[in-house]
Formats: structure tokens, C-alpha cells, sequence
């Protein structure tokens, strides 16, 4: 009665009988609406258990496949495991899942994950996460990562495209803000960004993601009481639930404004013996912003090693224009041979 018009791969998916036992459906969803408001590693782990159980109930559940191997590439982030580590985990139930459904979209973007920030396969990524728009085509987390994509290759206005179409599909949806916000910040139109935060900021007042952009762009700039006091209010916000991350980017915040000590704490929390895993990007800033660029080098290059998720930035990102002309730092950009 509404006469949508399916494309061939929506034609051929709902062919396809695809029956699921109840229970396992039940856990999948349940771990999809952990992953959905995430904060920590325990959650982390609490939602790759119900995706287990999924599986446990019904072993041809693809899809519940897919949501574990996507569990297992957001282990860096919340300090569990390094980027190696994580894909390797990642890669025996993808492939179950593509093997139970070829045309399983979540599959396929984690393959272009896997391509793209593991493999370092700049092209076959394109091809995946084209695959993963026919797939899904119009879909938010896939455009999303097609921006990142563009991004890091610097066509910056491709990347623009991408987000404003994200807004078309979602007009309320915040994260519009904080993409356009990258984009800017990336593309090097930092008052821009400034500009874009604020206005992020005037209607989603507790969005506070966007304070942390806020602090990178007034770091660049100079303005570094203001980067200080900006991602202390941030820091604020995560109510003690601070990561590993957010700590290498406080470091890197308060050692380019001259707080050595303060800096250093934050290298404590991320180097002791104690700490979570910490991608080593970010503690090749902390290095790098108190003037170190050996010791950020050997953290640049420990990234490299272990292929960790922040090395595909950088070529660009005007964070690390300090270490730009460091024979070092040029032959690592080389070798990643980025697009």
C-alpha cells in the first residue's frame, strides 16, 4: 500500500527464511542495548556474554556472530586488550557469520573495520564498506564510518557530504555535531569547529563529547588555559568513569599548556604497572607534548607494532604537527602508506 521499492539485496535478504529460537534473540538484543549506552569494560564484557549465550542457544544465529565480533573491536577502547589482539578474536566469528549469511551487513562492516584499521588495506576496506552500503544503504553507522574513511584519505568534502547526508536520515541525531566538528578540526578550520561546538552546545547542553573536541582545537590553537579548563568540565562529566583514552588526552591537554606535573600524573595512571591497556598513540602525545619526541616515537612505533586504532590518523591530524619534518616520524607515515 506505501509502494516501497526494494533494492535486489532487500529483495534477496527477505527470501531468505531465517528462523531464530526465541531465547537466543532475546540475549542478542539484550547485549545490542548494552552496546548501544556503553561505559565501561565491564559492560563491555557483560554484552559479549549475552552475544555468547545467543550463540550457545542457537549456533546458526549470524547475526549474533557478528554483534561478538563487533564486541571484541571495541576492546581497545575501553582499556581490555590492543588492537591486534582484538581483531584476532574478532576474526573466527565474523567468518562464522558471513558463512551463515553472506549478506549480513553487520559482517560486512566489521570486515571493513578489520580491512581499515587493522590491515591497513585502504582499498579492500572501500570495497567492504561499499559491499556494506548495498547492503544497508542509507544507514547512519555506515555512513559514519565511510566519513571517518574519507577523513583519513583527506577528501575533506566527500567527508561533509557524508555527514550532512547523516543529518538528512537523522535530523535530530547529535552525533551530526561532533562529525562536522572532526571534519573541521581535521580539515584544519579550527575556529570553525570552535563555532560548531558552540552551536552543538546551545542545543544539547549536556552533549559533552563535544568539550573534548573543544579542548583539542583551543590546545592547537594556544589557547591553552582555556583547553585546560575545557577538559576538566569534560573530565567532570564522566563521573570518575574516566578511560585510559581520556586520560592520554588530559596529559597531552595539560603538558602543551606547561602543567608538567599535571601531565605527568596522567602518565602514571596510563604507564604504571596497574593500568589498563592504553593505545600507545596516545601516549606518544603525552611524550611528545612535554618535548620528548624519542620517547614518542617509541610509542609511535609500539602502535605501529601492535597496528593500533589511532595510527590511521596520523598523517593528517594537526596534533601531531610537532613530530612533522622528524625523519622518524615521515618514514613511519610512509610506510603506512596511507591513501
Amino acid at each position: 500500500e506505501i509502494n516501497i521499492v526494494l533494492t535486489p539485496a532487500d529483495s534477496a535478504r527477505f527470501t531468505m527464511p531465517s528462523p531464530v529460537k526465541a531465547e537466543a534473540l532475546e540475549a542478542d538484543m539484550k547485549g545490542l542495548d548494552i552496546l548501544s549506552s556503553i561505559h565501561t569494560i565491564e559492560d563491555l564484557e557483560m554484552a559479549i556474554d549475552y552475544f555468547k549465550k545467543a550463540i550457545a542457544i542457537d549456533s546458526n544465529f549470524a547475526r549474533a556472530y557478528a554483534h561478538l565480533a563487533t564486541s571484541y573491536l571495541k576492546y581497545p577502547y575501553y582499556g581490555g586488550k590492543n588492537n591486534s589482539e582484538s581483531f584476532q578474536l574478532a576474526e573466527e566469528p565474523n567468518q562464522k557469520a558471513l558463512s551463515l549469511n553472506p549478506q549480513l551487513a553487520e559482517a560486512h562492516l566489521n570486515d571493513f573495520l578489520s580491512l581499515y584499521y587493522y590491515k591497513w588495506d585502504w582499498e579492500g576496506a572501500f570495497s567492504a564498506l561499499e559491499k556494506t552500503q548495498e547492503l544497508k544503504p542509507n544507514n547512519p553507522e555506515v555512513l559514519s564510518n565511510l566519513m571517518f574513511y574519507y577523513i583519513v584519505s583527506g577528501k575533506f568534502e566527500k567527508a561533509f557530504e557524508t555527514c550532512n547526508k547523516i543529518r538528512q536520515i537523522e535530523p535530530t541525531n547529535t552525533a551530526y555535531w561532533f562529525y562536522k566538528t572532526l571534519i573541521q578540526f581535521h580539515s584544519r578550520d579550527l575556529e570553525g569547529s570552535l563555532k560548531t561546538i558552540d552551536e552543538g552546545l546551545k542545543l544539547y547542553p549536556d552533549f559533552y563529547s563535544l568539550l573534548e573536541l573543544r579542548s583539542w582545537c583551543l590546545s592547537v590553537l594556544g589557547r591553552h588555559e582555556e583547553a585546560v579548563s575545557s577538559y576538566k568540565e569534560y573530565l567532570s562529566f564522566l563521573e570518575g568513569q574516566s578511560s585510559a583514552i581520556s586520560n592520554g588526552v588530559a596529559g597531552w591537554v595539560f603538558a602543551r599548556a606547561g602543567l608538567r606535573k599535571e601531565a605527568m600524573k596522567q602518565l602514571d595512571i596510563v604507564e604504571g604497572p596497574e593500568a589498563a591497556y592504553c593505545d600507545p598513540v596516545y601516549i606518544g602525545m603525552i611524550h611528545m607534548a612535554l618535548g620528548d619526541k624519542d620517547r614518542a616515537m617509541e610509542y609511535f612505533y609500539k602502535g605501529y607494532q601492535e597496528h593500533a586504532l589511532e595510527i590511521v590518523f596520523l598523517k593528517r591530524a594537526p596534533i601531531f604537527d610537532p613530530m612533522r619534518g622528524d625523519p622518524r616520524f615521515e618514514k613511519l607515515i610512509q610506510d603506512l602508506k596511507f591513501p
